[in-house]
């Protein structure tokens, strides 16, 4: 009786999967279908190629003026100056859609995942820089250049370290690439001495910032990464592919770097 109810149940099971393997493969493709039907009518219908540099592709909204284009551009241009000089430029594969407004920003950005926009696109209505430094003494004002600098510098690590290896990384050892783009950038949103102050303490935050506390974590988060790339590849003078394959213990790497700045052997993002 007991083997008749198991067999009976193996039946069962196999009829269900029967059923749920194909239902299954089929919700797959169409999520498959839709994400391609997304990015093809969602980008490229109202969007046009409008400029091309290295790796780089600038499209409009089709809705936008010459004028917005010509007036965008100029502030995107010292951006691709900036990377062509560090010979990084025709080592990207990435495409940067301008929305003629925010609304617009705001729709397209809404309808696309976090992965998709990072690295592969960049959607951005471009505004006037805010001065948040006014307001928040903890925050530095970042220029419109180094923005765009350090969100296309992700690129050029996807490129230079291929599909696994960046997997690995964004994965295990976010901080790299964090780092090397806030490095390349060559800013941080955290203001410098503030945030040194509490990494020689060893803190995270103390009764003096006035940031809310989950935004000020990935800030100053944001700060000990480039702090330690900037140790690494420019005071040390790590080899870029030592710096990538290198597992370091980041425990070992910040008491390091504390020991240093606290001697004066190391001055933090000294040009």
């Amino acid at each position: 009786m007991n083997l008749s109810k198991i067999l009976n149940a193996g039946k069962k099971v196999d009829r269900f999967l029967d059923r749920a393997v194909p239902a299954a493969i089929g919700i797959y493709a169409l999520f498959l279908l839709f994400g391609y039907c997304k990015n093809r009518y969602l980008f490229s219908e109202d969007m046009t190629e409008y400029y091309k540099r290295g790796g780089v592709t600038v499209l409009f909204s089709d809705s936008c003026s010459e004028e917005k284009k010509i007036a965008d551009m100029a502030k995107l241009q010292p951006a691709l100056d900036k990377l062509s000089s560090l010979g990084k430029l025709d080592s990207c594969d990435y495409k940067i859609y301008l929305c003629n407004s925010n609304n617009e920003y705001q729709k397209k950005r809404d309808l696309r995942t976090a992965d998709e926009i990072e690295p592969d696109f960049l959607i951005e209505y471009v505004t006037e820089k805010r001065d948040t430094s006014r307001a928040y003494p903890e925050m530095d004002n970042v220029d419109k250049r180094d923005y765009f600098v350090a969100v296309i510098t992700y690129s050029y690590i996807r490129e230079k370290l291929g599909f696994w290896k960046w997997k690995k990384t964004i994965t295990y050892e976010p901080w790299k690439i964090k780092g090397y783009s806030a490095y390349t950038a060559g800013y941080s949103v955290a203001n410098p001495e503030i945030s040194k102050k509490l990494f020689l303490e060893r803190k995270i935050s103390d009764g003096n910032i006035t940031v809310l506390q989950g935004l000020w974590k990935n800030i100053y988060g944001m700060f000990r990464y480039r702090l330690r790339t900037d140790y690494l590849l420019r005071y040390k003078g790590i080899p870029e592919d030592e710096y990538w394959e290198t597992e370091y213990d980041t425990d070992k790497l910040d008491d390091e770097i504390r020991e240093a700045l606290q001697s004066g052997e190391y001055r933090a993002f000294e040009q």
